[in-house]
């Protein structure tokens, strides 16, 4: 993502080969077609089911399409533009065309990440703040978060409109990059740096408390049943496999768009941190529809009877126990979303 100015300077200074060519835009266009698989069969498994099952998941499949249609306009972007420009070795659309597309590249990413830790925050509510959960992620309030996730992309990505901005792709290096030949560039990489470090160090903060939240409560209700235990043994696999991969997924890919350039212009190389953009924006997709079965569990009708019956023996509990009452439904909250 950050290059340095050679990069620009460099994308004319000779040519590529055919071969190279054919392997650059077939590299790229088979990592990003499963993404683009995935997303579109994500977006149609959520997006199809019943209203009456919404009531109490919208917040987080609400912000899990969200994500989903950002990485689908990355990918996207990656498939219908970015393939054709390594074939052909020259940008097609034209000065106010390239800026769009750049545009458009930051502002899914941007609006992605924000997203990220918004789903964070919502495991958060779900396990740790329980009793404040209904009030801070109802059906109004998400909608304004998720909106307020698209206007900070936009917001973020404004400034590939300033003259002297100009985030492009490097068909000679296969990867996105700002050509340092203006100043104005470094403070805008800069600011990139610090809100992704930030997001970073944020996701790091929340999974850990949720998941050391979870254990906490597992332990303290070792006394329940079988079935109820196996049920928050998932739940907090779940977690860990999606604190990992997001956390993990945006340090990787953030790490090696920042150090790949400083110690290598090889393409092949560029070509790797395209990649490996391409798989992060793929994962959001993966972890949902790899808990597809789980989606269907819950529309059926003994899960929804186990869920109830849960519920009711937690809230028959509390009458004994105003401090259990405000922690045992924790656990069921993630086990329902």
């Amino acid at each position: 993502m950050y290059n340095d100015s050679t990069l620009g300077q460099n994308e004319s200074s000779f040519t590529v080969s055919l071969q190279d060519k054919l392997v650059g835009g077939c590299v790229l266009l088979l990592a990003s077609f499963p993404g683009i698989i995935l997303n579109l069969l994500c977006l149609y498994i959520l997006l199809r089911k019943k209203r009456v099952s919404w009531n109490s998941t919208f917040p987080y499949y609400g912000m899990i399409i969200s994500r989903c249609t950002c990485d689908l306009i990355i990918l996207a972007i990656y498939a219908s533009y970015c393939v054709p420009v390594v074939f052909f070795q020259r940008h097609m659309y034209g000065e106010v065309g390239e800026r769009l597309i750049g545009f458009l590249r930051q502002f899914a990413y941007f609006s992605g990440l924000f997203h990220v830790v918004l789903i964070a925050v919502n495991r958060y509510f779900g396990v740790c703040q329980l009793n404040r959960y209904k009030t801070v992620f109802t059906a109004s309030n998400t909608v304004i978060f998720i909106s307020c996730g698209w206007i900070f992309g936009a917001l973020v990505s404004a400034v590939h409109w300033l003259p002297q901005c100009r985030y492009k792709f490097l068909y000679r290096f296969n990867t996105w990059g700002y050509p340092l030949t203006y100043k104005c560039n470094v403070w805008i990489i800069a600011a990139e740096v610090i809100i992704n470090v930030l997001a970073l160090i944020t996701l790091v903060i929340i999974y850990s408390k949720v998941i050391f939240e979870l254990k906490m409560l597992n332990r303290k209700f070792s006394h329940k049943t079988r079935e109820s235990q196996r049920r928050r043994l998932a739940s907090e696999t779940q977690l860990a496999i999606e604190a990992i991969t997001m956390t993990a997924g945006l340090c990787t890919v953030w790490v090696t768009s920042v150090m790949i350039p400083l110690f290598t212009l090889d393409r092949w190389f560029m070509l790797c941190n395209s990649c490996l953009s391409v798989i992060y924006s793929s994962l959001c997709a993966c972890l949902t529809y790899g808990c597809r079965r789980k989606l269907h569990k819950q529309l059926s009708a003994d899960y929804k009877k186990f869920c109830t019956s849960e519920l009711q023996y937690n809230f028959s509990s509390s009458l004994k126990n105003t401090k259990l009452s405000t922690q045992v439904p924790a656990v069921m909250k993630i086990d329902i979303i």
